[in-house]
């Protein structure tokens, strides 16, 4: 009998062993492009901490101790959002909104209030071999269409494809610390739904790109701010 490519998605995602015996699996026959891909309005972002680990704590264990404790606070935040979790790569999270299920332009608000959101929820976060200092988040949000997908069979990952993700990755390298740098097609959105405060920063180079005028996030309607879910204690 030959899996299906469900059938193996569901295996590898789910955990859970196929109802039959699987006798061998052949490789599924080649889709031309553009098949089975989708393309959406959405957002995607990047966030970073600054934060310097001290020599003597630059330990593997500790730094995934810190970052599990900085993500665990993030994840809760964010499930507050009509938001999707793409990947964490080292210090990097990336969220989109948009997709895997469309939500109109709110998208736009969504990032930008879990964003916010994300900002406010940081300054509690407590580092725990300089409890005198906060992390520092640097933060970029993009809007622009992208392809996306689950890629591959074995250990499958939904992946998101094209230049409005590079470019959030630049909004985000070129932002400033507590700061939500913002693209001018981001700014446009959110000024359609109302009720953010964007401050117009200037030109700014970045690589690939030219010069941009971008803008800062710099508030909210505080009713824009959703808190059903609450992040755990920090345990230090």
């Amino acid at each position: 009998m030959v899996a299906g490519k469900g059938e193996i998605l569901t295996y590898w995602l789910e955990g859970q062993d196929p109802s039959y015996k699987i006798d061998r699996i052949k490789p599924p026959k080649q889709n031309l492009p553009g098949k089975k891909t989708y393309v959406y309005k959405d957002w995607a972002w990047h966030v970073k901490d600054t934060v310097q680990l001290a020599p003597f704590f630059g330990t593997g264990r500790y730094v995934v101790n810190l970052l599990n404790a900085l993500y665990t606070l993030f994840d809760a935040i964010i499930s507050n959002y009509d938001v999707y979790k793409v990947e964490t790569i080292g210090d990097a999270y990336m969220l989109v909104s948009g997709l895997p299920l469309r939500n109109g332009n709110r998208h736009a608000g969504m990032i930008a209030s879990a964003a916010w959101h994300l900002l406010e929820g940081v300054s509690s976060f407590i580092v725990p071999h300089k409890q005198e200092e906060k992390l520092k988040l640097r933060i970029g949000i993009h809007s622009g269409s992208c392809v996306a997908g689950v890629v591959g069979l074995t250990m499958p990952r939904y992946c998101l494809f094209g230049d409005t993700v590079n470019t959030a990755s630049r909004m985000e390298s070129n932002g400033h610390a507590l700061k939500i740098h913002v693209s001018p097609e981001c700014r446009q959105v959110l000024e359609e739904l109302g009720g953010y405060n964007l401050v117009e920063r200037g030109l700014v180079a970045m690589k690939g790109k030219g010069e941009i005028l971008t803008y800062w996030l710099e508030g909210q309607d505080p009713s824009y701010k959703i808190d059903r879910i609450k992040p755990p204690k920090q345990n230090l």
